[in-house]
């Protein structure tokens, strides 16, 4: 799982996809499979991630800002805002920077959701749906992985379809 949650953050420029939450989706049943069973569903998510890396460049993710504690309670609300306008380097990099300095994990998750909750059903739910599988990721690998699996969340939240954007989510009322 590792190797392929890896291998899917590394080589898909766009960032976190359906390929990484099927293999996290996969992972969660391992507890529950029969023994020989494990490494086919594993096999399941990694055909995932490969559907999702095939013809696509990889990601450079951004380098975190200079890590100054006194600044850390703000990035929270940063990303929140740089997310609001759509600035997704910016929301990137104070991702990066809020997992690289000591701000509590339980923080970043909680900016995350805020984000992916301001507006309603970003792109019909799905950005809460890979926001929730990157956090299990955690849990599977440890929080020393943040680094390399919460960033990839940033582009695709940033890009998200806003319902309230769109004419039918309005009608009638406007």
């Amino acid at each position: 799982m590792r190797t392929g949650l890896e291998f899917g953050a590394r080589y898909n420029a766009s960032g976190w996809g359906a390929g990484m939450t099927v293999l996290v989706a996969m992972a969660n049943l391992l507890p529950h499979l029969d023994a020989e069973d494990r490494g086919l569903a594993l096999l399941h998510g990694l055909v995932f991630v490969t559907r999702d890396t095939r013809g696509r460049p990889p990601r450079f993710p951004l380098e975190p800002l200079g890590t100054d504690g006194a600044q850390a309670g703000r990035l929270p609300g940063w990303y929140r805002r740089f997310i609001d306008i759509r600035s997704a380097d910016a929301a990137e990099r104070v991702i990066a920077t809020a997992v690289a300095s000591d701000l509590p994990l339980a923080q970043v998750e909680e900016a995350m959701f805020a984000a992916a909750t301001d507006h309603v059903f970003l792109d019909g739910g799905h950005t809460l749906d890979f926001t929730v599988k990157a956090l299990e990721v955690l849990d599977h690998l440890g929080a020393g992985d943040a680094t390399e699996v919460l960033p990839t969340l940033v582009a695709q939240t940033a890009a998200a379809a806003r319902s309230e954007e769109r004419g039918a989510w309005r009608y009638p009322h406007d």
